[in-house]
């Protein structure tokens, strides 16, 4: 296929060579440059040829099968590259082609019989341009002026230290390259194998350590920030810090594969612990470091969580989920109560279960708010959720505790609350929203009241599920209508008649609720004018203790009223 394609592009290219013969003309360059004839005759395959011009590194001018003439600076360093693609030059094996380079008229250079390219230098002084590198070892250099190229043939594989450090009091870069490539001008560290500014710790000085292999050359270039003057020379070191020592048996885990010197110390076949430490200690989930995972542990879990000063690391996050959640406190629970349930990371989930978390509703006489659960799917094993606009003074689980005998967990005038089973016992599932939990606050931070996320929620096996927040926040216009005085009694005790005094036209279409003290309504109505008192007969009221609520919305108001009868 390859003859194939050569012998097609040999034919269709016959009259182009004829024409670019026939029009071949020299041209003059002006005064303080000089004149550069690239003559190219091609062989069969003249689309595999190319070449490049270069003026002091930078490329000027390229082309083809086809000759030109290029003017350049009098004294710049000039660099011809021709190339072949197919790596077999214009001569001789698929006809008699050549090259020649004028310079003013003088032949320089003619070839032809090359494999994949030749080059031709002129006017470049020694490190000048990367092709023109100069040779060094380990020392302390100057290099004239920035930008300019050594090369280094390390006789021992290793580490290497290159810096300008105590060396040169100007804004220094370095690069190492291992290759001369069209790159080796850049100003950054693209296509560099090493590049650095004022990394060494010293000033604005550069500093390199590079891991070098025996008998390969690499191509130090010395430069300045944003090619800046510097006074003076540009000294630099180079510096052999030393062979790798490490492990060098492939089969252990703690095999360096860049060690040339062995430490003597290899662990065989041995694992890697949950820190990445080849034969190490810990274990995943121990949280004391005993080595143990044990319902200890899962208190450390807990407790760091609320505290928040629990550091993730592999070997505590045991769902893999790159934070340290309820979940893994539960992981560390179903491994310390059976050990076959310790392979971590388990980050097995059931997005297919839904449970439903919200219908919040608020009492500001108990100052205190109300959450609801519906999880028709699932049992539920634990919760973390987090709460906004109040300060948290204490959580009760509204759980039948022979159900769920679990007190939920958080910090005073805290915002996070976790609940966790560690004794199979579960929160059945529900098709009804069901109050489950109450929060009680000291003070209220925000207009919302709101369950602002739940982190997790826990199905039977550990596994968080899909959980959508429903009326999940309390709105009010101002703070001052959440105080506990938002209606006042009078007379309290009642004799035949109370009359209730609204304080906020937030009371208009509300629903009032008199009950007595095992909870049986015995009033109820509703205010269509909170701006004036409203009044309830309490004559046939036996004498006893009530309770007097007002429902607007999720917001619920209750006081008490006592009735006593002359």
């Amino acid at each position: 296929m390859k003859i194939l394609k050569r012998m097609f592009r040999k034919f269709s290219i016959t009259l182009i060579l004829a024409l670019s013969f026939s029009s071949f003309v020299y041209s003059q360059c002006s005064v303080g440059q000089k004149e550069v004839i690239i003559e190219i005759f091609p062989d069969d395959y003249p689309d595999e040829i190319s070449w490049n011009l270069k003026e002091n590194g930078i490329q000027i001018a390229a082309g083809n099968f086809l000759s030109d003439t290029v003017c350049i600076g009098e004294n710049s360093c000039l660099q011809f590259t021709i190339l072949d693609s197919y790596g077999d030059g214009i001569c001789c094996g698929q006809g008699n082609g050549s090259y020649n380079l004028y310079i003013n008229g003088s032949n320089v250079q003619t070839g032809g019989n090359y494999t994949s390219s030749e080059t031709y230098t002129e006017s470049c002084a020694p490190g000048s341009i990367c092709e023109t590198a100069i040779p060094i070892t380990e020392g302390i250099y100057a290099a004239p002026t920035y930008n300019t190229f050594y090369a280094f043939t390390p006789d021992t594989t290793g580490n290497y230290y290159l810096t300008t450090c105590n060396q040169s009091s100007c804004d220094t870069k370095l690069w190492i390259y291992e290759n001369c490539g069209p790159a080796v001008l850049n100003t950054d560290g693209n296509g560099a194998f090493l590049y650095d500014d004022d990394g060494a710790n010293c000033g604005y000085a550069a500093g390199i350590t590079a891991y070098l292999i025996a008998g390969t050359t690499y191509y130090l270039k010395i430069g300045l920030y944003d090619n800046q003057s510097c006074p003076g020379t540009i000294g630099f070191e180079l510096s052999f810090l030393g062979e790798i020592v490490g492990c060098m048996d492939p089969n252990a885990c703690n095999y360096n594969p860049l060690a040339t010197v062995s430490d003597g110390i290899c662990y065989g076949n041995e694992t890697i612990d949950c820190n990445g430490i080849c034969n190490g200690g810990s274990v995943a989930g121990d949280m004391n470091g005993n080595q143990l995972v044990e319902l200890t542990d899962v208190d450390a879990f807990i407790t760091g969580i609320l505290d928040q000063n629990i550091v993730g690391s592999d070997c505590k996050d045991l769902s893999n989920d790159s934070f340290i959640s309820v979940w893994d406190a539960a992981l560390s629970a179903n491994c310390a109560l059976n050990a076959v349930n310790c392979t971590f990371p388990n980050e097995n989930t059931n997005l297919g279960e839904t449970v439903e978390i919200g219908f919040t509703t608020i009492n500001s006489l108990e100052q205190s708010i109300d959450i609801f659960i519906k999880n028709p799917q699932t049992s539920i094993s634990g919760y973390e959720l987090n709460v906004s606009g109040i300060a948290i003074s204490n959580v009760e689980s509204l759980i039948d505790q022979t159900q769920f005998p679990n007190n939920p967990r958080f910090n005073i005038n805290g915002t996070k609350i976790i609940a966790l089973s560690i004794n199979d016992s579960l929160i059945d599932p529900n098709n009804q929203n069901t109050p489950f939990l109450r929060v009680h606050f000291d003070s209220i931070t925000n207009h919302s009241i709101c369950i602002e996320s739940v982190i997790h929620c826990l199905n039977q096996n550990f596994q968080p599920t899909k959980v959508n927040l429903i009326d999940a926040c309390i709105e009010f216009v101002s703070l001052e209508e959440n105080l506990i005085s938002n209606f006042n009694i009078y007379p309290n005790p009642a004799n035949n008649l109370v009359e209730i005094d609204f304080k906020s036209s937030i009371f208009n279409q509300s629903q009032i609720i008199v009950a007595d003290a095992v909870g049986r309504i015995v009033f109820q109505n509703r205010i269509l004018d909170a701006s004036k008192p409203f009044e309830i007969n309490t004559s046939l009221y036996e004498n006893g203790l009530y309770h007097i609520s007002v429902i607007n919305g999720n917001l619920i108001t209750t006081k008490k009223m006592l009735v006593m009868h002359d």
